[in-house]
C-alpha cells in the first residue's frame, strides 16, 4: 500500500506487482524505484537483492464442487537451491512457502486450507 500520495502511479502498489516488475524488467524497474524512494549508497545492494528475490507467481484453479485443483507456478527462478527467502531479521533461515485458501464466492468461511512450498532443487536432483 502506498502511503505517500506523491508516489501514487509511480511505484508498484504492492509486493505482488513489485515481484512481477523485478522479474520481468529487473534493471530499469528496480533502479527507477530506488531513485524514486531515495535509496542511496550502501542501501542499494540489499534493496536490489531483496527486490530480486520477490516471487512472480501465477495461480490457476479449476474444478467442481468437492474436487478443486490449484496450480502455483513461479515464473522467475528461486534464488537459492533450498528456496530460502530474504529475511535478514529472522534468527533462522526461512523457506519460501504459501497458504492456499479456498472460500465460497463472497463468503467469509474457509472451505479448505493447504500449505504449499516449492521442492528444493537439491531434492529434485539439481534442476
Amino acid at each position: 500500500e502506498i502511503f505517500d500520495d506523491k508516489l501514487k502511479g509511480k511505484v508498484a502498489e504492492d509486493l505482488v506487482t513489485m515481484g512481477q516488475l523485478a522479474s520481468r524488467h529487473p534493471g530499469k524497474a528496480i533502479d527507477n524505484l530506488m531513485n524514486l524512494l531515495g535509496v542511496k549508497g550502501n542501501n542499494r545492494g540489499p534493496f536490489v537483492r531483496a527486490a530480486g528475490m520477490l516471487p512472480d507467481i501465477e495461480l490457476s484453479a479449476n474444478g467442481q464442487p468437492g474436487n478443486v485443483s490449484v496450480a502455483l507456478t513461479r515464473k522467475n527462478r528461486l534464488t537459492t537451491r533450498e528456496g530460502k527467502i530474504y529475511a535478514p531479521r529472522f534468527p533462522k533461515a526461512q523457506n519460501e512457502g504459501y497458504f492456499v485458501l479456498i472460500t465460497p464466492n463472497g463468503g467469509n468461511e474457509i472451505l479448505a486450507l493447504k500449505r504449499a512450498n516449492w521442492p528444493s532443487l537439491e531434492r529434485r536432483g539439481g534442476r
